[in-house]
């Protein structure tokens, strides 16, 4: 007849043990015991005649040594498997490697806020392009529009270059839009744009223009120094 053994291991027990190792579980020490302990006392209840009684004797030796080989620590414990849910839950995600920050970036950004100080960003902030203002006060951009091109005013870090183009491209606009709607007042280093009296809401519109170009140029600068200073600190 055959008979089915359903063994199941307690928490913590290895589902991949050899068959031999099975009585290594705590199930299996907890069975060994407990038959070396009937064999004990089969043992004990047998009648002394001054022969040893092989079947009672042998049956606590085998059974004592598999409970005492149950007992034995374990050689090597199974790792279990983790799985990348369980690492996210677990906040075990290894941590990222140390960010190299590049030495051209460095003097770039070095490079721009040299440009774009203070008296730049105060002046593109707060000045209203209708009215006079000093050539001086913009040459830093005039120098940026026409000469800051190619890989060595290109960023290698490629969250600071795609900015930093922008940037630029900005720049650009409103020195362009400078050179087409002013002109120099005399000697001076003064300029202002050509006021058309004759056609008032054409020179608001020029006015306007340029004012909007001056605050898109001081907002993506703003942004990128505090951008800079994160991906390059």
């Amino acid at each position: 007849m055959a008979v089915a053994i359903d063994v199941r291991l307690c928490p913590g027990d290895s589902p991949r043990m050899k068959p031999l190792h099975l009585i290594r579980t705590s199930w299996g020490r907890l069975t060994s015991g407990l038959l070396a302990m009937l064999a004990l006392c089969w043992l004990n209840g047998a009648k002394f005649t001054g022969v040893i009684d092989w079947e009672p004797t042998l049956t606590f030796v085998s059974l004592a040594l598999a409970w005492l080989y149950s007992c034995l620590p374990d050689e090597a414990k199974v790792q279990p498997e983790i799985s990348p849910a369980q690492i996210v839950e677990g906040n075990a995600q290894p941590s990222e490697p140390e960010r190299k920050v590049s030495a051209h970036d460095r003097a770039l950004f070095e490079k721009f806020k040299a440009v774009f100080d203070d008296n730049l960003l105060s002046f593109l902030r707060e000045h209203d392009m209708g009215g006079a203002f000093d050539m001086a006060s913009i040459e830093g951009l005039r120098e940026v529009s026409a000469a800051w091109k190619g890989a060595s005013y290109r960023f290698d870090d490629p969250d600071l270059a795609v900015h930093f183009e922008e940037l630029i491209a900005d720049v650009r606009r409103f020195t362009n839009q400078v050179a087409l709607s002013t002109h120099q007042m005399g000697s001076s280093t003064f300029a202002k744009i050509g006021w058309n009296h004759a056609n008032e809401d054409a020179s608001r519109k020029v006015q306007a223009n340029l004012n909007e170009l001056a605050d898109a140029v001081y907002a993506k600068a703003d942004a990128f120094v505090i951008l800079g200073r994160r991906a390059l600190s």
